[in-house]
């Protein structure tokens, strides 16, 4: 254990105490099992770019706990991306598919392949506010993307984010190395275009506005990622695959667009990589990735008591019920937060460290 840890460039010292933060929390817990959660970006992954490369030693790390505890200890990513995403970056870049995924802010999970959606909403409410987005960027000829989420309580739009120093999908891993003509993209939709709603002209796609929910599946299920750039003429809708970027269009701008465009029964959450997750709240019945993980939870365990643990560097990852543990990153959002509002944790510097310090403690016999 020690030689692993000095490998990966932390002292036993550090792992000890960062060991002993956990097992008092543990502790006033109680519970006799232990599920692991982790987000992505932040924890697992460097944020300069959208290749989801994993920091070094995180495989290392995540092998090595699995290595030395015998008995199954779930292990979950718990994330804001599609699961096509998450799948990929967990079976490509860690080499893992034993591992559990909570997509979409939780709207989502995967389980034993399983993909189960937690409060699906009906279709008529999602497109309503599709439209409106698609419809309002035609008018200011901007350009868009759909993030492949299988659920559509959680939508998260790109807007002009395809460079590096703005959302940088060209470098997602999913679409690095594409080049995607408007052809082919027509192509599909025109698979399923029984009612004659789209047509081509060798440049643009012409569309009616009854053909913005077939639009929409094509581009997240097919086409995840790929930004189209919409226009509005005579009222006529149309669009375009477009790799160029409206550098002019800032996230000020993105902010109002969205309040303009989704209607009040959603939640904007947006970020700085020109995007927006648009989360329905109008039932009451909001995701979150804490509850989707008891959720997990509760089907892994029965009726078994368990304590979840969980990395994150926002707000938004913090972890607050009474079965949870949560681990901030050192001077991340999350730490502000967690300090700010007394809520206890442990602040930690990235997944490598905080999988070294669970499977210390699990090595020494705490489960």
């Amino acid at each position: 254990m020690d030689k692993i840890i000095e490998a990966l460039g932390y002292t036993s010292w550090y792992i000890d105490e960062k060991r002993e933060q956990f097992e008092r929390q543990l502790k006033s817990i109680g519970a006799k099992n232990l599920m692991i959660s982790m987000d992505v970006q932040g924890p697992l992954t460097r944020l300069i770019d959208a290749g989801f490369f994993p920091w070094w030693g995180v495989a290392t790390s995540l092998h090595f706990l699995e290595s030395r505890v015998q008995e199954y200890i779930p292990i979950a990513i718990n994330s804001g991306w599609d699961l096509s995403t998450l799948i990929n970056f967990r079976d490509k870049r860690l080499g893992d598919n034993s591992i559990n995924l909570i997509g979409e802010d939780g709207a989502v999970y995967l389980k034993d392949n399983k993909v189960n959606e937690v409060n699906p909403i009906a279709e008529d409410i999602y497109y309503g506010m599709i439209r409106n987005v698609i419809e309002n960027a035609a008018e200011e000829n901007l350009k868009i993307a759909f993030q492949g989420n299988f659920s559509k309580r959680v939508g998260c739009i790109y807007i002009e984010g395809d460079a590096p120093e703005r959302g940088d999908i060209r470098n997602h891993f999913l679409v690095k190395g594409s080049n995607v003509p408007t052809r082919d993209i027509y192509n599909a939709i025109k698979e399923r275009d029984n009612n004659n709603l789209f047509g081509f002209d060798g440049e643009y796609v012409e569309f009616e506005p009854e053909g913005i929910a077939l639009l929409d599946e094509v581009m997240r299920k097919e086409y995840p990622l790929q930004s189209i750039r919409l226009r509005e003429e005579n009222g006529k809708l149309y669009f375009k695959r477009d790799d160029k970027e409206n550098k002019s269009f800032t996230l000020d701008d993105m902010v109002n667009f969205f309040e303009e465009s989704v209607p009040e029964s959603w939640k904007i959450d947006v970020n700085p990589d020109y995007n927006a997750d648009i989360i329905y709240i109008g039932d009451g019945k909001s995701p979150t990735k804490e509850t989707t993980a008891n959720i997990l939870g509760n089907e892994i365990f029965g009726d078994e008591d368990f304590a979840i643990t969980h990395i994150g560097d926002k707000p938004g990852d913090v972890f607050k019920g009474r079965n949870t543990i949560f681990f901030a990153q050192y001077g991340t959002p999350a730490h502000k937060y967690c300090e700010e509002n007394n809520i206890p944790h442990v602040p930690i510097i990235s997944a490598v460290d905080y999988l070294l310090t669970i499977t210390s403690y699990l090595a020494k016999g705490g489960k």
